[in-house]
């Protein structure tokens, strides 16, 4: 049976990608995501995999920012991989990650940036799956929408409604749980940040912000995005986490 989140993602694709990685989209994850969930790693000459990579655009960052990196991807939908595989000239994978699967290689550091959330229907196997694509000491790095966030009541009446959305196939995760859900792993950093600038920016698909007002608005969000995260971490609306494999 096909996964209905496979069936969502390739028939919004598209309009996804447009929306999610455009320039501001872009900008604000290499501000605020990117160079602290990697600040002080040196990805050169390791084998890294993106998980849930869609069309690659951490993969992007990581070319364009270290020299001989080694990077694949894994994604539930086949349209994805296929740009990915012509994009980067490199191997893409096709697998469902909360259903068992195996590679045959392993890899130095793992990175999911809006996946795992997608993957709450037995969000325990795509932890076991994970691990087992790391070396031992090898790093994954997580970003995901904060369950604790103040406003958590409205964004799941929210996740229920959209049609953007499945039910019962999405939540915003609580990393005090999720952190113990497999013993192979120590988080050895925490994070959370996000407010406004994230969910008008990187979110503007489904606040339905039209293209031009986005371009207006984002330069201020972004300011505004650097004080915000000063706030106490109940006003965060995501985290990021970096996972150590101990076994």
């Amino acid at each position: 049976m096909k996964n209905p989140q496979k069936i969502l993602y390739e028939k919004i694709h598209n309009t996804y990608s447009e929306n999610y990685y455009d320039f501001w989209s872009s900008k604000y994850r290499e501000i605020f995501i990117y160079k602290k969930l990697f600040k002080n790693i040196n990805f050169s000459e390791k084998n890294v995999i993106e998980l849930a990579c869609g069309e690659g655009h951490v993969t992007n960052y990581l070319l364009n920012n270290f020299n001989k990196i080694r990077v694949c991807g894994i994604d539930i939908s086949d349209k994805a991989i296929k740009i990915y595989k012509r994009k980067y000239k490199t191997k893409g994978y096709i697998f469902d990650l909360t259903r068992e699967f195996h590679l045959n290689e392993k890899f130095d550091y793992a990175i999911i940036v809006g996946g795992l959330h997608l993957c709450v229907n037995n969000i325990e196997q795509a932890l076991k799956n994970i691990s087992n694509l790391l070396i031992s000491g090898g790093i994954l790095f997580i970003f995901e929408p904060n369950s604790n966030f103040f406003l958590e009541p409205i964004r799941k009446y929210w996740y229920k409604r959209d049609k953007y959305f499945i039910n019962n196939r999405v939540e915003a995760l609580d990393h005090t749980i999720i952190c113990k859900l497999n013993n192979n792993f120590e988080c050895i950093f925490l994070n959370y940040l996000g407010g406004p600038g994230w969910l008008l920016i990187c979110n503007s698909l489904i606040f339905r912000i039209p293209k031009f007002i986005k371009n207006i608005i984002s330069p201020l969000l972004i300011i505004v995005e650097f004080f915000w995260n000063l706030l106490p971490n109940y006003f965060k609306v995501t985290f990021m986490a970096r996972w150590k494999k101990i076994n």
